[in-house]
């Protein structure tokens, strides 16, 4: 029996492991058309995420401070002005709706879509998707989380 465990648990750490280790939706867009000069990633390391919960600058109660720990990485996908095309927006779109096993429509508001990637209840992967100014915007958070995380990241999105 305790071998048994032990073996279930060693299976659970790995398949967390795999699933840290897949290619988030950025990278997996940037792969693609990344190419074109008109678009832009920046990455928000774990590092600049612990630095930024230790600024005095921002206020975060005890509560989003424990949310904000499970975030492994943020990437934001940006399209450089001059271009009011929404063929991005729609590839962008189009990548995440043509893979419904992977990624899953959470909500959509204020002309954003929201996608989550998840195994089980732990939420691995949140992209929000927008056109904005007619240029496409993609931040995609990465680590392991609850929903409600994407309740405090909805909650500032829409102020």
């Amino acid at each position: 029996m305790k071998h048994l465990l032990l073996v279930s648990m060693l299976l659970a750490t790995v398949m967390t492991a795999a699933a840290q280790n897949e290619a988030d939706f950025a990278a997996s867009f940037m792969k693609r058309f990344g190419d074109s000069s008109t678009l832009t990633c920046n990455t928000v390391s774990p590092a600049m995420m612990e630095r930024l919960m230790q600024s005095e600058e921002i206020d975060l109660d005890e509560q989003n401070t424990t949310l904000l720990k499970n975030i492994r990485s943020v990437r934001i996908v940006q399209e450089k002005a001059g271009r009011k095309d929404p063929t991005l927006y729609n590839a962008a779109a189009g990548m995440l709706d043509d893979n419904p096993k992977r990624y899953r429509l959470r909500d959509e508001y204020d002309g954003k879509k929201l996608y989550i990637r998840q195994r089980g209840k732990t939420i691995l992967e949140i992209i929000l998707l927008a056109h904005e100014d007619g240029l496409l915007q993609v931040v995609d958070i990465t680590g392991l989380m609850d929903s409600k995380i994407i309740q405090l990241l909805t909650k500032r999105v829409k102020s």
